[in-house]
């Protein structure tokens, strides 16, 4: 199994734990409670940027989705095989690229989501392009 593959079932499995103690999140304290928010958006936004860095790759290979149009590999996957918007599907494909640290016209960003910095929302559409 290749370690990205290993990376996302150990994220799961943690999911699993954490959706499971979410049930007593009442328990928490005010300020715990803010810790675990905190914690919570940093770590998705570290997540997303690595989903996104996935979803370039497989952007730029044409024969990974029969059918799909060359530069809309990604796009029609996210739609067709996840049932994703059609657009945040090439909403997601076109920061995938913007984003990429090596050829990406907003690498600086790429690493601020990585690093849980930011939300991939608060990016706007229009410098995706």
């Amino acid at each position: 199994m290749h370690d990205l593959q290993a990376g996302v079932e150990a994220m799961r499995a943690a999911t699993a734990v954490v959706l499971e103690a979410s049930r007593c999140a009442w328990s928490l304290s005010d300020g715990e409670a803010r810790d675990v928010v905190e914690a919570f958006t940093r770590a998705m936004a570290s997540a997303e940027a690595a989903r996104l860095a996935v979803i370039k790759v497989l952007d730029e290979r044409p024969e990974a989705v029969p059918g799909a149009s060359e530069g809309k590999v990604a796009a029609a996957f996210l739609t067709g095989r996840l049932n994703v918007d059609p657009g945040r599907a090439n909403a997601d494909a076109r920061a995938a690229h913007a984003l990429d640290a090596d050829s990406g016209s907003l690498p600086q960003v790429g690493a601020a989501l990585a690093a849980g910095e930011i939300d991939l929302l608060c990016i706007s559409p229009e410098r995706l392009n």
